[in-house]
């Protein structure tokens, strides 16, 4: 956590990102896989998209645990965190987790929100689109200035 609040470090750590993941991708390609899953992945490399997915991805369980923490709050909106940066950790769940459907992920979304936040935006339906949606909401931070006078996301 330490990168993330040190801006030297997190600059360092954005630029050498790259190679920190050819690494570990090379080391699990030398270490970790068989010469007959090498083989596949020479044939198919979808292959290897599996395998990524296997050994650093999130198991449903992981996926579903996080899905029902993730949550948006005044305080979220008065730090500028973006609604739309919250919704997409929502869609990155719910992808992990398998549900595809847009009501349903779209529900994930609005569930996930601060009561007093809800007040401010409209419930998902049937027919609504991911990408209306979010639109629709905008920027919530502005929306949720103190002279709109919202109780609980005034300073």
């Amino acid at each position: 956590m330490e990168y993330a609040t040190n801006p030297a470090r997190r600059d360092v750590l954005r630029r050498d990102l790259g190679q920190l993941l050819k690494g570990t991708a090379q080391q699990c390609y030398i270490g970790v896989l068989s010469d007959i899953e090498r083989a596949q992945l020479k044939k198919n490399f979808n292959f290897w998209k599996s395998v990524m997915i296997k050994r650093f991805g999130l198991s449903k369980t992981e996926a579903g645990e996080q899905l029902l923490k993730c949550t948006y709050t005044a305080t979220d909106c008065k730090a500028g965190i973006k609604f739309r940066s919250y919704a997409a950790n929502k869609i990155r769940l719910c992808k992990a987790m398998g549900i595809n459907n847009t009501h349903s992920v779209l529900s994930f979304i609005y569930n996930g929100v601060d009561l007093t936040i809800q007040e401010l935006i409209f419930e998902p339906d049937s027919s609504t689109t991911i990408d209306a949606y979010l639109t629709s909401v905008g920027d919530l931070a502005q929306a949720t200035t103190p002279r709109h006078g919202v109780p609980g996301l005034s300073p």
